[in-house]
């Protein structure tokens, strides 16, 4: 997603916003302040669109989690921009099913594993990248960490955090409070485990692993199938040959 300025004014301000400085890899935009998603069509299929269910998926989850952070006490303000964006971004591509076997490459191939404030290169990455590729670690990133919290906590770790920020905590209060520790302890921890045994893990589990041996498996059986038949006709050849050999020769 990327996020308009100021987080709020007329839909056809924000939406001419959108329409004219959203850079070329993004396929869709959440404007908040009209509780809006803009979504280009022309660029679903490539990354990070893919395909169209998952960015709708992934710009209504960015309404939502902006909605549900909203204290309900009034005239509290939101504490919507109190969240980082690798947590925006995370939530969303969880709850979108995003993130494929090639961006968990870039991830490993990124300063992000090997630095000693993973969220913080996250975060410098989400707001100024213009490209792709500058992009494709931190998304990564983002989503891995989601997917951390929510498997070594609970699946309603989100869904907890929000809650706390609706009743008026800040976002990194919310988030100590159900994690038991700040969020850059959590981020070691990842750090550490992506850098081990779960990078393989993830690789296996992966739907590029599934398909990949599908594919194996199709080749071998082709390879299989050609080697066969040509077996078969070999023989075939073999058989014809020694019929004739064997033929009585005619005579008058």
């Amino acid at each position: 997603m990327v996020e308009p300025p100021g987080g709020g004014g007329a839909l056809d301000e924000e939406a001419r916003w959108a329409l004219e400085q959203v850079p070329p890899w993004a396929a869709g935009v959440a404007l908040p302040g009209s509780s809006t998603a803009i979504v280009r069509a022309d660029r679903i299929g490539r990354y990070p669109g893919r395909e169209m269910l998952a960015v709708v998926a992934h710009e209504m989850t960015h309404l939502l989690v902006e909605h549900a952070a909203r204290p309900e006490a009034a005239g509290t303000g939101s504490r919507a921009g109190s969240m980082p964006r690798w947590f925006k971004e995370g939530v969303a591509a969880s709850l979108a099913r995003q993130g494929e076997w090639m961006d968990f490459v870039h991830l490993w191939l990124s300063p992000v594993t090997r630095s000693g404030r993973p969220l913080d290169e996250i975060e410098s990455r989400l707001a100024g990248a213009s490209t792709a590729e500058a992009t494709r670690a931190a998304y990564a990133g983002a989503f891995s960490f989601a997917g951390h919290l929510m498997e070594r906590h609970s699946d309603r770790f989100p869904a907890l955090v929000l809650q706390r920020m609706r009743a008026g905590r800040g976002f990194r209060e919310a988030f100590t409070e159900i994690a038991g520790a700040p969020p850059e302890a959590e981020a070691a921890i990842w750090s550490s485990r992506l850098a081990g045994r779960l990078r393989w893990i993830t690789v296996a589990t992966s739907s590029f692993a599934f398909w990949a041996a599908v594919t194996v498996l199709f080749l071998a059986a082709v390879i299989w199938r050609r080697r066969r038949s040509r077996a078969i006709l070999r023989r075939w050849e073999l058989e014809e040959r020694q019929e004739e050999g064997s033929a009585p020769a005619d005579g008058l």
